[in-house]
């Protein structure tokens, strides 16, 4: 194999860890590709010097994940809140959803001595959990509603003007 065969598999693996879908389950190339970045130094490195020119991070290569790639602040592959939630009153839903999910999966400090622990996520409970963060956010928005509206003197009720609440879509 040539220097520049050795680019081409560098690159084609960077291409593979950035399309959607694609694992070395999928894909034995992709799969020979995280053999070989593991097993050979200089081609990792000609790997993390690929996704450098992206300006990303080859964090590591694993046999199911693939290649494990970071953006970098200068990267036009970054993908931000705005563009996976453009409806800016949607975002802490999905903030609410993100901690649910990552309180399901994380080990408990009494997971972390069973080698056996699996943690497992359903829909039904990340959504009761979600609810129930909701509902806290809720609890809290109200008393803080009730002491601003005892310390601004607003006779009217309610959110005193200029304050709004949105906390989740409606």
């Amino acid at each position: 194999m040539t220097q520049y065969d050795d680019v081409a598999a560098a690159a084609r693996m960077v291409a593979l860890a950035m399309t959607r879908g694609k694992s070395p389950a999928r894909s034995g190339q992709y799969a020979q590709l995280v053999r070989r970045f593991d097993a050979e130094p200089d081609f990792a490195q000609l790997v993390r010097k690929v996704a450098q020119g992206f300006d990303l991070t080859a964090q590591e290569a694993h046999p199911q994940a693939g290649l494990i790639l970071a953006t970098t602040p200068e990267t036009d592959f970054a993908v931000s809140v705005a563009d996976l939630v453009p409806q800016t009153e949607h975002r802490p839903l999905y903030l609410l959803a993100h901690l649910a999910i990552a309180s399901r999966a994380f080990p408990r400090p009494e997971d972390l001595d069973d080698d056996e622990h699996v943690a497992r996520i359903s829909v039904h409970k990340v959504d009761e959990d979600v609810r129930a963060y909701a509902a806290v956010l809720e609890r809290r928005a109200a008393a803080a509603d009730g002491a601003m509206l005892g310390t601004c003197g607003s006779a009217r009720g309610g959110v005193p003007r200029g304050m709004r609440r949105a906390y989740l879509p409606g």
